[in-house]
């Protein structure tokens, strides 16, 4: 059968690989990390790379025929942040996953507190060696970009308050200019600040002082933390987010430009 077709096809071993998913989220119980969430897409690529590895005799993480995990990942159409993959050949489920566990590299990858979700591909005859697949993602969170600056200006403000910091009153100017930086960002690649100097300066508003700070994350804390949100020279601020594309170089991170003035 082909490496698409045996995808296809109803799972033979879905009871075992269900048992997988079983110890593996066991396994991370244990350490105080949540469950994996199953995954039928990600069980599928799985399936297919077991299949793959049986059928043409080869144990490893890339196959000449499907590339490496991220590239069968991306075939399925499936999003994601970050990918990963474990193989084993064991004659047991319950042995593969010791196995696993006892493999730094392969416990990394199960205990890894980023990961989302699961998919598992088991192949052979039961009572023969069988080809365990495991694949990992951390799933792109669809955010609302439109949103988040009001809160993101929200949770600095709280942060700066703690510090005996004055709140910082949202500029609309800054505001769309942080906002447009941050498209640009997404269409180019990468933070282009002499392209926001030479906005700013088309703008014809004019601030004492005034910084910037660019991320390309998915993780907001970060901004809030930065030197230029908790800085005690400022009194405006703007914000603009932009979630780049799902399947592209980026994967649903977020381009964020913070602007901060004083007038």
């Amino acid at each position: 059968a082909s490496i698409a077709a045996a995808a296809a096809e109803p799972a033979p071993h879905a009871a075992l690989e269900a048992e997988m998913v079983r110890l593996l989220n066991t396994d991370r119980a244990t350490h105080k990390l949540p469950p994996l969430t199953f995954h039928p897409g990600l069980a599928r690529v799985a399936r297919g790379h077991s299949q793959d590895m049986h059928d043409h005799k080869f144990f490893a993480h890339e196959s000449k025929r499907t590339g490496k995990v991220g590239d069968r990942v991306d075939r399925a159409g499936i999003a994601y942040r970050a990918c990963a993959e474990n193989i084993a050949m064991e004659f047991t489920v319950a042995q593969a996953q010791a196995n696993l566990m006892a493999s730094p590299g392969h416990r990394k990858n199960i205990l890894n507190a980023d990961h989302t979700h699961i998919g598992v591909g088991i192949v052979g005859r039961q009572g023969a060696m069988l080809h365990f697949t495991q694949v990992f993602i951390k799933a792109v969170v669809v955010v609302d970009a439109a949103a988040l600056p009001a809160q993101l200006v929200e949770r600095i403000n709280a942060a700066r308050a703690k510090k005996g910091l004055r709140r910082l009153v949202v500029h609309k100017v800054l505001m769309r200019l942080a906002l447009e930086h941050s498209q640009h960002a997404e269409k180019v690649g990468k933070p282009e600040p002499l392209w926001l100097e030479d906005r700013i300066a088309r703008s014809g508003r004019k601030w004492k002082m005034r910084d910037g700070a660019y991320f390309l994350t998915d993780n907001l804390d970060e901004v809030v933390a930065c030197p230029t949100a908790m800085s005690r020279r400022y009194e405006e601020i703007g914000i603009g987010i932009v979630q780049a594309s799902f399947h592209g170089k980026f994967r649903g991170a977020l381009w964020v430009t913070l602007l901060c003035a004083q007038r």
